[in-house]
């Protein structure tokens, strides 16, 4: 308490971590304490500079790296209507209204868009856009956007896209003034000493910018209500949050800095204002800068950029949500539908980040299971126990080494083409021709599984039963990595639900679901959070036999995985 720590050396953490709880704050005003955190963003040096720098070597990186699209003030939107579809795309000519502030959108922002909101026209992409971009008069619109040179273009995260940088020149007394002057609390006497201070503030570089935003009814005052509305409007609120200011920290204390608002505050030493002193007090208490200033690259003077913190990880986290781009996705499956690719592709880059399922490597383990277990064209599917009678007593010897009876009946026999031509007439008649081999027996899917996966009992331990059950057949494999067993769905599902509390998740009363690509994928994400496997991941092939143990151990699947992994991750390392 009342001391500053230094981090030495930094402590890194992770997403989602504890730091430490809101501490309690109350202000005069306040009839009791409230919980609050006080959070800055700030930097000594010449971030100015830096961001220039930063620039010049944004424009070498890759386009599919160009993260967020700025749609220009003039850009004609246009109204949506009830004939609009994929079949029947706006037309630039259509009627629209034109869009009257700049906004910088994140690429993820419109990709997460359901399909009905986008449409592809050969190279064209549309958009329906509801109350993000405001008219002329900061009223928000809506409807359909077209991607478009000169109106619309794309840009990487570190170019820094709408940020301004400001360096402010009034005082604390001038600001305090011109606050005062807006509240209507100057007596006419101090408006003629102090009006021309608040002038200056109002003037100052700060105050101007955020008035040609905020002040709608152009009266030179910053209401409550004009900040509101303003922060309510995605156009008005970017803005905000991207301007970067110079000034002088408040954690800075100087006496001559708060004497000097004195006069403003009422006091003398003659008649001294009481609460104003015990103010300077309490302010010279909370002042910490000068107790670390010189270490920790924090400047003498105090003199820093004040960074929004909304708009600095608004910027960069639009980044992070594109874990796999367009192209990537193409050579990874390039066999999959467009379609696929992109639907699997949105849902990957929207959720992956909550399990950590978010580097080259993981993403390429992963992808090397999901592409063995349901195929290279991405569609979800069910296990299909196409099993022969050997197998079957193989893989699934707790049941079938009871019944080894059943498997006979329920296993595939068949022979090659060379020995079933070698048949006389009568004997081929007893086979089916199938995919170039001679079946004389084909298997029963449903009632192995509903044998081979009807193991518990209402405790949920293992019990085995004869002849099966239907549940069986419901918790058969399933999902983009395939999930077997009541059990385990209820596993997946209880992980599921802490990671996505805003979804719903049912795969134990609807396990078909997993059938559907998003809950098929969700549900491998989640299959690898409750198996810790980010924890069994490196950029080797030797972990991709471990984390396939844990998927499929009996699998004689190992060199096909090992393949997908070496070719997938070289995707990424290009």
């Amino acid at each position: 308490m009342g001391s500053v720590i230094s981090l030495s050396p930094s402590f890194k953490i992770k997403a989602g971590q504890v730091l430490g709880h809101i501490g309690k704050y109350q202000n005069h005003s306040d009839a009791a304490p409230k919980n609050l955190l006080h959070l800055e963003v700030f930097c000594c040096e010449d971030i100015h500079t830096f961001v220039t720098q930063s620039q010049s070597k944004a424009g070498a990186l890759p386009a599919d790296q160009k993260n967020l699209m700025k749609v220009y003030k003039g850009t004609k939107l246009i109204t949506h209507r009830a004939d609009i579809t994929s079949s029947n795309p706006p037309k630039v000519n259509d009627e629209g209204i034109l869009i009257g502030y700049d906004l910088v959108i994140p690429a993820s922002v419109l990709e997460a868009l359901p399909a009905e909101k986008k449409i592809k026209e050969g190279t064209v992409q549309w958009w329906r856009l509801e109350g993000l971009l405001g008219d002329g008069q900061g009223n928000p619109i809506s409807g359909w956007l077209r991607e478009q040179d000169l109106m619309t273009t794309r840009h990487n995260s570190w170019e820094w896209e709408g940020f301004e940088f400001i360096e402010e020149t009034a005082s604390n007394t001038e600001h305090l003034a011109a606050n005062l002057h807006d509240l209507n609390l100057l007596t006419d006497d101090e408006k003629a000493t102090f009006v021309p201070k608040a002038s200056t503030s109002t003037n100052g570089p700060v105050k101007e910018r955020l008035y040609n935003i905020i002040d709608t009814d152009k009266n030179d005052k910053l209401t409550l209500t004009e900040i509101r509305a303003a922060l309510a409007k995605p156009w008005f609120a970017q803005s905000i949050s991207l301007l970067a200011t110079k000034y002088e920290s408040e954690w800075l204390y100087k006496a001559e800095k708060w004497d000097a608002l004195d006069e403003l505050m009422g006091h003398t030493a003659a008649h001294p204002n009481l609460n104003w002193v015990a103010e300077k007090k309490r302010i010279e208490k909370l002042g910490w800068w000068s107790d670390v200033a010189g270490k920790e690259g924090l400047s003498a003077d105090g003199k820093i950029w004040h960074i929004h913190s909304i708009g600095l990880i608004g910027n960069f986290a639009s980044a992070s949500s594109q874990l796999i781009s367009k192209n990537q996705m193409e050579r990874m499956f390039p066999s999959s539908s467009d379609s696929k690719r992109e639907e699997v592709r949105e849902l990957f880059n929207k959720y992956a980040g909550r399990f950590e399922i978010n580097t080259p490597a993981r993403i390429s383990q992963f992808f090397a299971q999901v592409k063995t277990e349901v195929g290279a064209a991405l569609v979800g599917k069910s296990e299909s126990l196409f099993y022969a009678i050997p197998v079957l007593k193989s893989l699934f010897k707790r049941y079938f080494d009871t019944y080894p009876a059943e498997a006979d009946q329920l296993g595939y026999k068949r022979i090659e083409m060379a020995q079933y031509n070698a048949l006389s007439p009568a004997a081929k008649s007893g086979y089916t021709i199938f995919k170039g081999r001679a079946y004389s027996q084909f298997p029963q899917p449903d009632e192995i599984a509903k044998r081979v996966y009807c193991c518990c009992s209402e405790a949920g331990t293992f019990v085995l039963t004869p002849g099966g059950c239907s549940e069986g057949l419901s918790y058969k494999g399933k999902g983009f990595i395939q999930l077997t067993w009541k059990a385990n769905y209820k596993a997946v599902e209880d992980v599921l639900k802490a990671k996505l509390p805003e979804e719903t998740i049912d795969i134990v009363a609807n396990p078909d679901r997993l059938l559907e690509t998003k809950m098929g994928l969700l549900s491998a994400m989640g299959f690898w959070e409750w198996q810790k496997l980010n924890n069994k991941v490196a950029p080797n092939v030797v972990s991709t036999d471990n984390i396939t143990k844990v998927v499929n151990l009996n699998t004689e699947s190992y060199e096909e995985r090992r393949t997908h992994f070496t070719e997938i991750y070289q995707v990424f390392s290009q």
